[in-house]
């Protein structure tokens, strides 16, 4: 992404260009996953996830060879496409294998250990690009996506098996599912809530950058400063959970609350601000913020969906909220060249004020699912 982005900065210095990666990306994402659902349903978990990491690694070195806006666009596309599968697969394998009551802690563990590769990316993609140049970063990735292949091998291998009898679920059964289940259907509409938040940050930070930055190395530090702060605070979040939710996993009902004030903090402080060093440290708080949002899903979203349609329904609602997410992003970046200004990212922070109150339904039925009443919890939920 930081090649890419400091490629999109050569062709067009205002970071509009550079803002489109994003939108590129969940468009694509989302391409894939209008049909993705009948990989999941046919194929192994291992299979996906050693495929992604191949060919995604091929992508990576046509890359090298081709430098443009639309190529640079496209590749994004690409590579974005293939890795559509990732989340789904690895949620569900997650879900295979970790239990109710272990599995907040364990989804804070792993995604402790992906944070902290996420962090760290960033500043070393920035690094190669001004040591070696952008060639050898995307050999360096290439490479790297390779290494991501192998531990799949060592994994479990799972293929949904459906008992004796039992119907091959339709195409569109996630969608179904979503639609038919009113406690995930109200789930699915507070992420979209909190998308108004968590898409604008990533694609407001080119913009904001450009304008903040006098020069194309100032733009590539700080945009991958704030990348690797914005990872970081949901990296320190991530560490806090895993020894917080390991003991108390009821907790993960605090933090799906506090994912929303949190994301609307950060987007007023980058509306308001004109200081680099203040856009670092608001991109960190939303780090923050955008952990306790993604880990209240993975683990509320479970609880509400059935098991056998667990990856349907992950993927399913990606795509709903990323084709979303894809042409809120387009307004948003447009939206500093025609109103001049961060406007759009007010409007946001106000729009997103409901999605809290979205997840009570998804909220009662992972404290059953825990078997743990709010008579006995230390502090009440309805709190």
């Amino acid at each position: 992404m930081i090649v890419m982005l400091s490629r999109q900065q050569h062709f067009d210095s205002s970071g509009t260009a550079s803002s489109l990666i994003y939108t590129t990306a969940l468009f694509a994402t989302a391409l894939m996953g209008l049909t993705g659902g009948a990989l999941l349903r046919r194929i192994s978990n291992r299979f996906i996830g050693v495929s992604t990491g191949l060919l995604s690694a091929l992508i990576a070195l046509v890359a090298i060879v081709h430098d443009s806006v639309a190529g640079n666009l496209t590749i994004v596309g690409l590579l974005f496409f293939v890795c559509a599968l990732d989340n789904p697969n690895i949620n569900a394998t997650l879900n295979r294998l970790l239990p109710a009551s272990s599995r907040a802690s364990g989804f804070s563990t792993f995604h402790t250990i992906n944070n902290a590769a996420l962090i760290a990316a960033p500043i070393v993609a920035v690094s190669l690009v001004q040591l070696v140049g952008g060639a050898a970063t995307l050999a360096v990735a290439a490479l790297c996506f390779v290494v991501s292949a192998i531990p799949w091998l060592l994994l479990p291998k799972f293929v949904r098996v459906l008992p004796n009898g039992s119907p091959s679920p339709s195409h569109f059964e996630g969608y179904g599912e979503i639609l038919r289940n009113t406690a995930l259907r109200d789930l699915t509409i507070s992420r979209l809530l909190n998308n108004l938040i968590y898409t604008a940050i990533p694609v407001a930070l080119p913009i904001l950058a450009s304008r903040l930055t006098h020069s194309p190395s100032e733009f590539l530090w700080l945009q991958g400063a704030s990348l690797a702060t914005f990872r970081g605070g949901a990296l320190a979040s991530s560490l806090v959970a895993a020894f917080m939710f390991a003991r108390r996993p009821y907790w993960t009902i605090y933090a799906a609350r506090a994912a929303t004030p949190l994301g609307i903090v950060c987007l007023l402080v980058l509306a308001i601000t004109a200081e680099p060093l203040v856009v670092i440290l608001a991109t960190g708080f939303g780090g923050v913020g955008q952990f306790s949002f993604r880990l209240s899903g993975l683990t509320l979203g479970p609880s509400v969906t059935p098991p056998d349609l667990l990856g349907e329904v992950i993927l399913a609602g990606d795509t709903v909220v990323r084709l979303y997410s894809s042409g809120y992003s387009y307004l948003v970046a447009m939206s500093f060249t025609v109103l001049g200004g961060p406007i759009l990212l007010v409007a946001a922070a106000l729009a997103s004020v409901p999605a809290p109150f979205l997840i009570e339904k998804a909220v009662r039925a992972y404290r059953l699912q825990l078997a743990e009443p709010s008579t006995k919890e230390p502090d009440s939920v309805a709190a």
